[in-house]
């Protein structure tokens, strides 16, 4: 047995001694039907996130809430006791400290179990948590904590911010977390390891009672490429959120979840962090998001949240086993393609999993309706930092590729006289903090969100969005062109991994593109450039046919580095950053543009 089966049995030794206390996902909280929670009319009297965590810590101390990988082969498994102990001593080390109340406190680091932890410890401790991305660059990172007003740092596990740790203050206080890269040299008055908080503080008992109206939690929106912009969210919001997200989908506690998008992010505040404290289900951390599909293998999730281009890159996995002929061919065979589908789950490791979801980005509708043919139900999430990401979702067996759902229970959506997506949620935000100005016009006198996304309804009533407001650009003819929605068209293409349309003031638009392992498999592209090229040509004229003319791609460019986080090209949620992408190719689009060549090879090194 490897590791994580055998954390997962401990697990279930662990689950009889819970059962004996008779506890149940969301006791006290039974709620109504979807039906009668429509319209945001319902009001309950929802727990906090901490009063969640002493109802396990008291009625299911024992059962097993974390599994985190230490190393590729030792995994490491933490009750709901063992989580509250060392988060009430964190917490007693926090008091220590003598900080004002309210006091912002910094969290980066890849995700972990003692992320959640220190997020906690950070609530008990009466103060406000400031999740910060661990992909940071340097110069951001800087602005941000000033901005921030951040008074220490919890510091963990992060393959990509050694240089940005040169660009804090001198005078931040950094505490160590497990699994970081601690230098010998950081170790002094004003920094302390997690190991050395456990062993010197007893567990602080004095929590002091946090309010529904107090702000929980800064998130900093993961696009932002000038000022910070720091989303403040309250308790209440991120209580109404997952207890009514829950019920929806009926998270019980026997469900399993796995963790690897950033936990500053908040997708996964919401589905991770939130849906343990308020189900009660076990979350394992992914050791490296390079062997996550051996690591879905072991674990066997029940619910499974992958941004697009995560699913994009399970579907090369299943391609590296069955090439895309073979595999139309067997799923044409009735007997042949229910062992095929089975085959193919177990080998992502979904042979248990019940609800697969995405979100964060737009996800192409071809991608949608390839995994539906394998029996793999993607639900599409719709969400904003601003709203706590609760705002629309597709439903099982009711999900329609194109559409991100129906409005979830709670929330009230509205269009402008332009088509922008109003949303009043449940999760909605108390504001930018040191942004009144930028608060006043993002939100509404009643109470909604301008989500900066255009769309339209079905007669079903399913959202669709057809764009974004700020994205949208001039052309040379002076008619207005909405670059995600040709964008969507060109990720319906199984070859190409990222897509970004530029052509403010251009005549035509210009389509950059990265293919699919375009780094890897660069030389093999290069032997089939004439095939790749035609492709491409007849590819770019099926998209242009539903286009109308001014919003045409004359031109595909081809990036030949990979669009990554680290390169600046992508968000840490593989969003495309199309700012920064216009800015460092827009020199470049002058050659492009003198061009007569329909594909254009783009070397960058």
């Amino acid at each position: 047995m490897d590791s994580v089966g055998q954390a997962i049995a401990h697990s279930q030794t662990n689950e009889v001694n819970a059962n004996n206390n008779t506890i149940h996902s969301g006791t006290g909280l039974d709620l109504p039907e979807e039906e009668k929670l429509k319209g945001g009319t319902v009001s309950f009297d929802w727990p906090l996130p901490l009063e969640k965590l002493y109802h396990w810590e008291k009625f299911a101390p024992n059962r097993t809430c974390f599994f985190q990988p230490l190393s590729k082969r030792k995994v490491q498994s933490l009750t709901w006791s063992e989580v509250a102990e060392q988060a009430r001593k964190v917490a007693a080390y926090l008091v220590s400290l003598d900080l004002a109340q309210g006091s912002h406190i910094g969290i980066m680091s890849a995700n972990s179990a003692y992320w959640i932890i220190a997020d906690l410890a950070i609530w008990m401790a009466g103060h406000v948590s400031v999740p910060i991305f661990p992909s940071i660059n340097s110069a951001y990172l800087n602005k941000l904590i000033q901005h921030s007003d951040c008074k220490l740092m919890f510091v963990g596990k992060s393959d990509h911010y050694s240089s940005s740790m040169a660009a804090l203050p001198e005078d931040l206080r950094l505490i160590y977390m497990p699994l970081s890269s601690t230098p010998k040299e950081a170790i002094g008055n004003k920094t302390v390891k997690w190991s050395q908080i456990l062993d010197n503080f007893t567990p602080f008992q004095a929590s002091p009672a946090r309010h529904r109206e107090e702000v929980a939690t800064i998130i900093y929106t993961s696009g932002t490429l000038g000022e910070p912009k720091g989303v403040m969210h309250s308790f209440g919001a991120m209580a109404g959120t997952i207890t009514r997200a829950q019920a929806l989908f009926s998270v019980r506690r026997h469900d399993r979840l796995i963790s690897f998008m950033p936990l500053a992010h908040v997708t996964e505040r919401l589905c991770v962090e939130m849906a343990s404290l308020y189900s009660g289900l076990a979350v394992y951390f992914v050791h490296s998001t390079r062997s996550l599909v051996s690591e879905l293998r072991g674990f066997q999730p029940t619910i499974f949240f992958g941004v697009p281009q995560v699913w994009r890159r399970l579907q090369q996995e299943v391609f590296n086993y069955f090439p895309s002929p073979l595999l139309n061919l067997m799923l044409r065979i009735p007997l042949v393609s229910a062992f095929v589908k089975l085959k193919i789950k177990r080998l992502l490791g979904f042979g248990e999993t019940r609800l697969f979801c995405s979100g964060a980005a737009h996800i192409s509708s071809a991608l949608i309706d390839w995994f539906k043919a394998l029996d793999i139900e993607i639900l599409e999430f719709y969400g904003m930092t601003e709203n706590f990401a609760y705002s629309h979702t597709a439903r099982v067996g009711r999900s329609f590729a194109g559409y991100v759902g129906y409005a979830n229970p709670g929330v009230v959506a509205q269009f402008s006289e332009d088509g922008e997506v109003l949303v009043s949620s449940p999760g909605n935000m108390m504001g930018y903090y040191k942004a009144p100005t930028l608060t006043t016009k993002v939100m509404t006198s009643e109470g909604f969100i301008r989500t900066g996304d255009l769309g339209v309804l079905d007669r079903k009533g399913r959202l669709k969005i057809t764009g974004r407001r700020k994205e949208s650009f001039k052309t040379a003819r002076g008619q207005y062109v909405f670059p995600a929605v040709i964008e969507s068209l060109f990720l319906e293409s199984p070859i190409i991994e990222h897509a970004c349309v530029l052509g403010e003031a251009m005549k035509q638009p210009v389509v950059l593109l990265s293919l699919v392992d375009s780094v890897l498999v660069y030389n093999s592209w290069m032997e089939k450039k004439s095939q790749v090229e035609a492709y491409l040509i007849a590819f770019r004229d099926r998209v242009n046919e539903a286009l109308s003319d001014h919003e045409r791609i004359e031109q595909v460019v081809i990036i030949s580095e990979p669009w990554s986080i680290e390169a600046g090209m992508l968000t840490p949620t593989y969003k495309i950053k199309r700012k920064y992408i216009e800015q460092r190719f827009k020199r470049k689009l002058v050659d492009w543009l003198a061009s007569s060549d329909p594909v254009i090879w783009y070397f960058t090194s």
